[in-house]
């Protein structure tokens, strides 16, 4: 009887702990994600079309130019292949994320973790109206 005891209570507490540290696992992966898609998002939106911007003084960001910068700002953050997708349109670049996140402890929690964010390239100071 004791014995059934201790090895119920001991899949417990082993299942809790791989909740525990799964689930932070995924949490901080959420978060990576996130703050690679913010920052790949800026890099992208840097690659401005110069011919534009001289020729009539408008600001488009370079679609071929945003995706390559997005890439390389993966690969200096050790992220290679992370960047899904990169869409530019106009002044507004948009760098989709895929982070993997592996279980260490629940073998059947897995799966793709996703991020978008955006980032505006402005011509001039922003006047915030």
């Amino acid at each position: 009887m004791v014995t059934t005891y201790v090895a119920i209570v001991a899949t417990s507490l082993i299942l809790m702990t791989g909740l525990v540290v799964d689930g932070g696992a995924k949490i901080a992966t959420y978060v990576e994600a996130s703050q690679l898609a913010d920052g790949a998002a800026r890099a992208a939106a840097q690659a401005v079309s110069e011919a534009d911007l001289y020729r009539n003084g408008s600001v488009r960001v370079d679609a071929a130019g945003a995706t390559a910068r997005a890439r390389q700002f993966a690969a200096r953050s050790n992220h290679r292949g992370a960047i899904y997708r990169v869409a530019a349109q106009g002044n507004t670049v948009t760098v989709t994320v895929r982070l993997r996140m592996t279980a260490k402890m629940l073998p059947g929690m897995t799966g793709w973790v996703y991020a978008t964010e955006s980032a505006t390239a402005l011509r001039g100071v922003e006047t915030g109206r």
